[in-house]
């Protein structure tokens, strides 16, 4: 129950601080986003599981964007797939 206090806090904060709602989020708040799912997940699978799992995705992002033929693949390929 503590973690769950935490996330919702967390939230709180970023509506408070208008994240959401008045700007796009940058490389430095997807941090408050991406750190509690991390943590979930690294106490879920271990370490080592979640860490191979995000690196799947970065290389095959990467690899993928080679790929592209336009503007918008590479946004969907390198900016959201691969985390550029």
């Amino acid at each position: 129950m503590h973690d769950v206090d935490n996330a919702n806090e967390l939230i709180c904060i970023m509506k408070t601080w208008k994240f959401i709602e008045s700007k796009p989020m940058s490389i430095n708040n997807w941090i408050f986003v991406i750190g509690p799912i991390a943590g979930y997940l690294i106490e879920r699978y271990g370490c080592r599981v979640t860490m191979f799992c995000g690196v799947f995705l970065a290389s095959s992002g990467l690899f993928s964007s080679s790929f592209a033929t336009s503007v918008y693949h590479l946004y969907i390929t390198y900016g959201i797939i691969a985390g550029g």
